[in-house]
């Protein structure tokens, strides 16, 4: 039995120094889940050289490169859109250094003296699929966006086409010649029906979606035009027009084809239902427009419960939009539950946490922010990260507790020592 090889990683390291270079390579060396590919580049010209040729699958960027650092370099990258992560690794463990990678861009920052061959092969899977994510939570989000545009335009083609119907049945009123050319050069089926359902006129459109000629329709009742399961809801709707006096829409599907039907009351000058003009508008793309709107919706559910961070999302007033499964596991809630509540009010607490001054600046400048905090009511400690929306912000969160505590007791260590 042949045995799979093991997935490749290629790595670039971009590193002036020779024996980083042969440290790297030898913690690489003893991963267990992935075979790795490293390439060195010496210096910040010969490490933009390589990101310029092809791309890797994760880089380590060296904090100092000589007389630049390793953060231009990813600023630079970051900047034209380079699609694979960063990895900072400087010998300067420090808060400002940390705030600083991850304003420049990079996924993960490391401190040499504490990177061992596990910590590093976990970084590098984390970086590669935080990125992943990042990659196609803003395809489904691009997606959305496009059907929630597409759907727009086909509504206000519908409102528009509506309106025109209303004109044209004013039209009718007046003068029967003028009607029937606007009948006919409409491509909407067209009815005009007494109120038991026997049929008066119908347009070129009605008649040609039927393949019936006119002779075979006119004078007949309803039920002579379609199945008894489609005749019998329209001939229902038709009394209620009847009866009421009041314009009814409903939807019916035929054959695959989606229908929108207006049904307007004609009525003589004492205000009598006479006839009834029935409006027919196929909607097939719209609802095929739906349905990819709503797919791309469940798809962007699908990623963001499939995530192995919690997340949530606020709109402009901070109220939840949607809780994942992890979040809401986290914080011993029912995600449904807190759906269109204010986060300060399920949670007050939080206004006297660092989160809450991220948060409130996030929103307000449209800056996106990473940060680590100790959570008092969670007794952890939570990497978070903010990205503001055209309509809110989306929150990312994870527990890092077990990595502090390890930070801890490594420097208690080298205090010992």
């Amino acid at each position: 039995m042949q045995i799979p090889e093991k997935p490749v990683w290629r790595i670039l390291l971009i590193d002036d120094d020779e024996d980083d270079y042969l440290l790297t390579k030898s913690l690489l060396s003893e991963t267990k889940g992935r075979e790795c590919k490293l390439e060195w580049a010496s210096s910040f010209r010969s490490g933009w050289q390589a990101l310029e040729a092809k791309c890797y699958d994760v880089v380590l960027v060296d904090y100092d490169l000589g007389i630049t650092n390793g953060l231009e370099l990813i600023r630079l990258f970051i900047s034209r859109e380079y699609p694979t992560p960063f990895i900072l690794l400087t010998g300067r463990g420090s808060i400002e250094v940390d705030v600083e990678a991850m304003h420049a861009g990079a996924t993960l920052y490391l401190t040499k003296s504490e990177v061992n061959p596990l910590l590093l092969e976990r970084s590098i899977r984390y970086a590669i699929e935080h990125k992943q994510i990042q990659k196609e939570l803003a395809k489904a989000n691009n997606g959305l966006l496009i059907q929630q545009r597409e759907l727009q335009r086909q509504n206000e083609m519908l409102r528009e086409e509506i309106a025109e119907r209303k004109r044209v049945e004013e039209a009718f009123l007046s003068k029967e010649a003028a009607l029937r050319g606007v009948l006919d050069a409409t491509k909407e089926s067209i009815w005009l029906f007494e109120p038991d359902g026997t049929i008066l006129l119908g347009n070129e459109t009605a008649f040609s979606r039927l393949k019936m000629p006119p002779e075979m329709a006119l004078g007949k009742d309803i039920s002579h035009l379609w199945s008894a399961d489609i005749a019998q809801p329209r001939f229902a709707h038709l009394r209620e027009v009847v009866e009421t006096g009041q314009p009814v829409e409903f939807e019916d599907e035929r054959s695959g084809t989606h229908f929108l039907h207006s049904y307007y009351p004609v009525k003589d000058i004492e205000g009598t239902v006479t006839s009834v003009a029935a409006f027919s508008h196929d909607i097939t793309k719209i609802k095929q427009a739906e349905n990819k709107f709503q797919a791309a919706h469940q798809r962007t559910i699908e990623i963001l419960e499939s995530i192995g961070d919690a997340f949530y999302s606020l709109d402009e007033h901070f109220c939840f939009t949607y809780i994942n499964r992890q979040a809401g596991t986290i914080w011993g809630k029912v995600p449904n539950d807190l759906v269109g509540k204010k986060i300060w009010d399920v949670f007050p607490m939080f206004t006297k946490t660092e989160a809450y001054s991220k948060i409130i600046r996030a929103m307000k400048d449209r800056n996106q922010d990473q940060f680590e905090t100790y959570s008092a009511y969670l007794d952890q400690w939570v990497d978070v990260h903010l990205y503001p929306t055209d309509h809110g912000l989306s929150v990312y969160f994870q527990d890092i507790t077990r990595r502090k505590h390890l930070e801890r007791d490594i420097q208690k260590l080298g205090e010992l020592r």
